[in-house]
């Protein structure tokens, strides 16, 4: 998956920057900087062609801004995106495998705290 290996790579303050902001736990993270964050995500993944996460991003993005705060809708996609970042971290540089597989943890941890 040559794709996660050109996610991370460059990317690892991205990296940073998204745990940085989880450890905070979620309710330290306002609606703003959220979306910010998933936006660049979002854009960067989609032009990888990992399109499923970067889809699962967008149905985040649509909960958190619709109104309505649904926390085992946000959860359940929490959870998926979860899953799939600590899947990817057996394909990406083994220097970032760390750091995705604690930013799986983190948002699989986030996401069964809401579901």
């Amino acid at each position: 998956m040559d794709a996660v290996k050109n996610m991370v790579g460059g990317g690892s303050s991205d990296l940073d920057d998204t745990i940085g902001a989880l450890q905070g736990g979620l309710t330290s993270i306002s609606p703003t900087a959220a979306v910010s964050n998933i936006d660049g995500w979002q854009q960067k993944l989609s032009g990888l062609g990992l399109t499923d996460v970067a889809s699962d991003l967008g149905e985040l993005k649509g909960l958190l801004t619709s109104g309505n705060l649904d926390g085992k809708k946000i959860g359940a996609v929490l959870t998926r995106l979860g899953e799939k970042t600590s899947a990817s971290a057996s394909q990406a540089p083994a220097a970032d495998m760390p750091k995705l597989q604690q930013l799986g943890s983190m948002l699989s941890g986030a996401g069964k705290t809401l579901g």
